[in-house]
């Protein structure tokens, strides 16, 4: 793969796809879990040559991983109903905290976002929706 990027993610794909047709044939058991789910879903950080954002379901990967999230599994009914959970908006000591959580994990680079100003800034952004923030910080 590391000779061949073009081909890297493809092979990537026809794996998950293998893994996926074998266990339905009841070879073995799979279990499929992915930490950081929502972000196959949210918006990229990567830019094409004019500048244009790319969205998430032109990446081969991420294509190939959404595919493994499809529900044409068994076991997936024991997932029904999904049933949504209201979140409310982050309190200041959760914004602060989500904040000290993104700049660790070196999702917030720029140089102003550790800075009282930063903060503000995305606290205004975002309007302590975690949602929105997350957005505004994604890391993909």
């Amino acid at each position: 793969g590391i000779t061949r990027v073009r081909n890297a993610t493809d092979a990537v794909g026809i794996v998950l796809k293998e893994l996926k047709r074998q266990s339905s044939l009841g070879i073995f058991h799979l279990l499929v879990a992915v930490d950081g789910i929502n972000a196959l879903w949210g918006r990229t950080t990567l830019k094409r040559e004019d500048k244009s954002p790319i969205a998430p379901e032109e990446l081969a990967l991420v294509h190939n991983l959404r595919k493994m999230m499809k529900n044409d599994w068994e076991g997936f009914d024991a997932l029904d109903p999904f049933i949504p959970i209201l979140v409310s908006n982050y309190n200041p000591k959760e914004f602060e905290s989500c904040i000290q959580y993104y700049l660790e994990n070196n999702w917030l680079q720029h140089e102003k976002a550790p800075t009282e100003e930063g903060k503000k800034e995305l606290l205004f952004l975002s309007n302590a929706n975690p949602s929105l923030l997350e957005r505004h910080c994604a890391y993909l």
